[in-house]
């Protein structure tokens, strides 16, 4: 019987104190192994137990758990609304660490929503508190973070100083690696963006973490695109699809698909191209990120202009107009 195997089976017999220790354990196998709907199938069900005994730890353990799963799929309103539950009850705890655990975790919410001030916000609470404690691997996740976050605010030289501060400390972490790819495609520094990200792609495989593999490879394709390697950059897209439609990240698999609309419409294949983003009209209501409804307009209505249909490239190219605006507050 496997590890899980057991686990469940212990789940399903114990009485409700012990249902609570044994779900925690359950939900941790299940974020590690990326399956989405046992964290909260499990989670939810112990959850009304650690309330019945005010056991305010586990309830908290068991909401960031609910949240984290929410999160990774890229259902970022949910992920919120799970993060400042238990925000409120590390508050009443007054524990420092659950505190750092929950605005880590609302960071990457408010980074991902692209709501950089209140990222920005979260992030500097963590590392106050990381900094405080002097706790080096809490410092190295929050800096880690706060790297990406200048990343894609485009503060790149606040970035390069938090990423020389980490190789200092000699504290690499593939996350590290997968965004200094993701920053020298910014810089269009081919050689290091693409060193660094396979590099991460490495790392992730020995890790069998496909999470991290989407996300990489997301990373590879616009290297590629960036430099006209058309050929290379749909095989990657097809890589990001494979293993977040695995994940259920439909954000993600939905942006890769617009970026292999967006290849066709450069290799002057107008055609593929217009099936591939009528193709996504009707998901566009299932996706939470603005930026990614953003830039599937911006591109639609570019190929609205190619092929001459400039009502529907006024169309579109207003609906990305207006979720920019939507997006910079």
């Amino acid at each position: 019987m496997s590890d899980i195997a057991y686990l469940v089976a212990q789940f399903s017999e114990a009485n409700d104190q012990n249902k609570i220790a044994i779900a925690i354990q359950i939900c941790d196998f299940y974020i590690d192994s990326c399956d989405y709907e046992n964290v909260r199938k499990y989670g939810l069900e112990a959850l009304p137990l650690a309330e019945k005994e005010s056991d305010q730890a586990a309830m908290f353990s068991l909401i960031l758990h609910i949240g984290q799963s929410y999160a990774l799929q890229g259902k970022f309103y949910d992920a919120k609304e799970q993060y400042l539950l238990a925000c409120k009850i590390a508050e009443q705890l007054e524990n420092s660490s659950l505190l750092f655990s929950v605005y880590n975790s609302l960071l990457y919410v408010a980074h991902n929503e692209y709501n950089f001030t209140e990222a920005i916000e979260y992030g500097l609470k963590a590392k106050k508190i990381a900094d405080f404690h002097d706790h080096e691997d809490n410092w190295v996740k929050i800096s880690v973070n706060l790297f990406n976050l200048y990343v894609d605010m485009g503060k790149f030289d606040q970035a390069i100083d938090i990423s020389k501060q980490i190789l200092k400390k000699g504290k690499a972490t593939v996350g590290l690696h997968c965004n200094l790819g993701r920053l020298y495609f910014f810089l269009k520094n081919r050689k290091l963006a693409i060193y660094h990200t396979m590099k991460a792609i490495s790392i992730f495989s020995e890790q069998n973490d496909d999470f991290g593999l989407a996300v990489s490879y997301h990373v590879l394709a616009r290297i590629d695109l960036q430099h006209n390697h058309f050929d290379l950059a749909l095989k990657n897209v097809d890589k990001v699809i494979e293993y977040a439609s695995k994940l259920g990240i439909s954000g993600l698999v939905f942006d890769a698909q617009t970026m292999r609309a967006t290849i066709y419409g450069m290799q002057g294949d107008n055609q593929s191209a217009l099936e591939v983003f009528e193709s996504l009209l009707d998901k566009v209501d299932t996706i939470e990120e603005k930026h990614i409804l953003e830039d599937y307009y911006l591109n639609f209505a570019i190929l609205c202009r190619e092929m001459g249909d400039f009502e529907k490239m006024k169309l579109y190219g207003d609906i990305s107009e207006d979720l920019k605006a939507i997006r910079n507050g």
